[in-house]
């Protein structure tokens, strides 16, 4: 079962949650907005605060987090538990979610999404407007794991692309990606959906060069400001096989 997601930025409800120091749906805040299990734990938090005037109904739950052809996949999952699932929560209280990995991980880095739903007032004399945020979760069991993303150009019946694929043992935070060419030309660049690329998976970015003509063996210089992947390099356009 596949479930869309929608990431919200602190105080703004869109964009990414992941670069923001808290997350915000409506008046409901949670922190911290990811969690990081490594080797050995098995157990984190969430805390979570109604700064509305009024109670608000939240459900929670978990999800196995994969990606392909640059979009999130999550599955129902028993591998991380919640608890509790559901919670009502009294204006300017705070409730703690606690989550409980039942699966160790292998040498891989398992990825999980906990999904927090606020749930519509049921005063049918209200508008019902729900409001989701979703944080994501990793677990490892491989000490001082680090992603390692390799970057391409490529030329494919005349339009440009910047692959990337993490063969590393973590995952990747993307941010800030730019190109531009020899010349200094900003080049614009579609953008995946989420700013993380999971282990063994490939990111895909069109190159918009609508103003310019690309040909292969264009020098492009790529940078990136992901945390621990950032980038500073240029790149060849490959020509397609």
């Amino acid at each position: 079962m596949h479930l869309a997601t929608r990431l919200y930025r602190a105080c703004a409800l869109a964009g990414l949650c992941a670069l923001a120091p808290q997350a915000h749906a409506q008046a409901l805040e949670i922190m911290p907005i990811a969690q990081a299990l490594e080797a050995g734990q098995r157990s984190a938090s969430f805390t979570l605060t109604n700064r509305a005037d009024h109670d608000t109904q939240v459900q929670v739950r978990s999800f196995q987090w994969t990606q392909a052809n640059n979009t999130d996949v999550l599955d129902k999952t028993q591998a991380l538990l919640v608890s509790p699932p559901f919670a009502r929560i009294a204006p300017g209280q705070s409730q703690t979610i606690r989550l409980l990995l039942r699966q160790v991980p292998g040498g891989t880095e398992q990825a999980y999404r906990v999904v927090f739903d606020q749930l519509p007032d049921a005063d049918p004399t209200k508008v019902a407007l729900a409001f989701r945020l979703t944080v994501p979760v990793f677990a490892s069991d491989a000490p001082r794991a680090n992603a390692d993303v390799q970057w391409r150009a490529v030329l494919e019946h005349g339009q440009g692309y910047v692959l990337a694929h993490n063969a590393g043992q973590a995952h990747a935070p993307l941010a800030n990606l730019t190109l531009v060419d020899v010349g200094g030309h900003a080049l614009k660049l579609s953008r995946p959906a989420l700013p993380y690329l999971l282990v063994g998976q490939d990111g895909r970015w069109l190159i918009h060069a609508s103003a310019q003509v690309l040909h292969a063996g264009d020098r492009l210089h790529l940078t990136t400001t992901g945390r621990g992947t950032a980038m500073d390099s240029w790149l060849t356009l490959e020509p397609s096989p």
